[in-house]
Formats: C-alpha cells, structure tokens, sequence
C-alpha cells in the first residue's frame, strides 16, 4: 500500500510502528515536563500559591526554569559514554520512573525543593530519552519506514508541549499533575512488552535474541528476518564491536566534516532561545494581551 506522498506502508510493518509510538511517548513526557513551568509558574507566585504557605519568588522560577536543562546535560554525558553497552530497558525504567517520580512530587509538593527535585527528575527524563529513543527507532525499523518513524521524537516534543500549554491553562496545579503522570505510566506499561532492540543483542553476540526480537518486529516474516540477521552478522564483527575512542572523531575528513556538520546545527536549535521561549511563553503571552 502506497501513500499519495510516495510512503509505503504495509501491514507487516505495523508492529514497528506501534513499537516507535510507544517508545516516543517517553518524548511527550518530555514535553510536557519541560514545558510545565511556562503555564504553572504564574500560578506558583500568586499568593494563593497550590505550593506551600508562601509564594515562590522569580529567582526561584529562574532556578526551577534551568534546573531541568543543567540535570539534562548531565544525564545527556552519561547515555554518550554509556550508549550500546546499557539496555534499552533498563534506561526505559530510569526514564519512567524519573517521569513518574517528578509528576508525583509535583503533585504533592508542600515547598519550593520538592518542585526543585521534580524539576531535576524532568531533566533525567529529557536527557535520556532524547538521545535514546531516535537510536532505539532506528534499530528497531526497517529501511523503508526508518525516515518516518524517526520524526516521531520531534512529534512527541511538541505534542508534549501543546499538551502542557493547554492542561496548564484550563486545569487546577493537581489535577494537570494528574494528567501528566498517566504518560509516563503507560510508556513504562508498553514499553515492557517491546522486544529490546536486535542491534544491541547483536553486539552482545546473543543471535538466538537477535532472531527472536527481528521475528517480532518483522511480523513473523522469516525471509526478511534470515536477510537482515545477514546483514548484522556481516556488520558486527569482532573487529567492528571495539569501542571508538575520542580521537577516533577526528581520524580523517568523514568524521571531522560530520562532527562539524551535527555540532553547528545542534548548536544553533539551543542557542536560538527556544528553550527561554518554552518556559516563559504563558508570562510573556499574557503580558503582550
């Protein structure tokens, strides 16, 4: 079956897509998470403030506003120096439980340090699952569909996002609290049933696990399944497993012009000020009206 725009889909390939919106709805808690702070920290300045006794101060909106991209740089450095060699599953479980763990101290906060924690909780959520859930789609689908699927990170961003503008807006602080923790909850819930990716089985050297969870994502299709557990095979070597070092980015042109090329455009989206955007777009709207 084939789409007006040229993109092919058939009902073999339904199992990844289910696999690639669940594992993106680690992103929409992201979203929502990051952007939770633009609708709610008016209401926390009030004097009828749903946080404590006293009302938090700007300062203290300016630390809770940056505590969740400091915490996400940190988490950021430590899926680099642990990516491949940690399961999927395992940082699903991190990414969940922080998840969980940040709208439930949310909910229940009683000062400004339980909202600081649930702000750093938000970081680990945004660090690990933004690096992490584009690698697991891409190892998870197939050639054809790859390109797609991997749009879904962006999606589940801003999905969160929107998700969080208007819950924040329409809702009390508890009850959008209430709201965001069902995310979470049903990624975690999905994510448990999601084979783990056969990339990173095939690195371990586990081909029986490889076989099964490409089975799976390839619908039981065994001819396709023998043709890439081929191409795995071929692709990981003793040789290829080894650990690239630091100076390996700069042994030749390739990797120096790609390094150049994804540091430049990553470093353009976060110095543009979205971020300043996000978190101060409710003060900043309601004061242009």
């Amino acid at each position: 079956m084939k789409g007006s725009d040229g993109f092919s889909f058939d009902l073999t390939k339904w199992r990844q897509i289910v696999a690639a919106i669940i594992a993106n709805l680690a992103a929409v808690t992201g979203g929502m998470l990051s952007a939770w702070i633009s609708p709610v920290g008016p209401r926390l300045m009030e004097k009828d403030t749903p946080v404590g006794t006293e009302p938090i101060t700007e300062d203290q909106i300016s630390v809770l506003s940056s505590a969740t991209g400091l915490m996400s740089l940190i988490a950021l450095l430590f899926y680099a120096l642990t990516a491949g060699k940690i399961s999927s599953k395992i940082l699903a479980w991190v990414i969940a439980v922080s998840g969980i763990g940040a709208w439930l101290l949310i909910l229940f906060a009683e000062n400004f340090y339980y909202v600081l924690f649930a702000r750093l909780l938000a970081g680990v959520v945004c660090g690990l699952s933004f690096p992490m859930m584009p690698v697991y789609v891409t190892e998870i689908a197939e050639d054809s569909i790859r390109g797609a699927l991997g749009s879904l990170l962006s999606f589940g961003v801003n999905v969160g996002t929107f998700l969080s503008f208007i819950l924040g807006a329409t809702l009390s602080y508890r009850n959008f609290a209430v709201c965001g923790l069902f995310v979470p909850v049903i990624f975690i819930i999905g994510f448990v049933f999601l084979p783990e990716s056969p990339t990173y089985f095939m690195r371990k050297g586990l081909v029986e696990n490889t076989a099964r969870s490409l089975m799976w994502l390839r619908n039981n299709n065994q001819a396709s399944v023998d043709q890439e557990l081929k191409l795995l095979e071929k692709q990981f070597t003793p040789e290829s497993t080894k650990t690239a070092g630091f100076k390996d980015l700069f042994r030749d042109r390739g990797t120096i012009k790609t390094l150049i090329i994804s540091g430049t455009l990553y470093a353009g989206q976060h110095f543009s000020g979205y971020a300043i955007i996000v978190n101060y777009f409710y003060t900043s709207f309601c004061t242009i009206i």
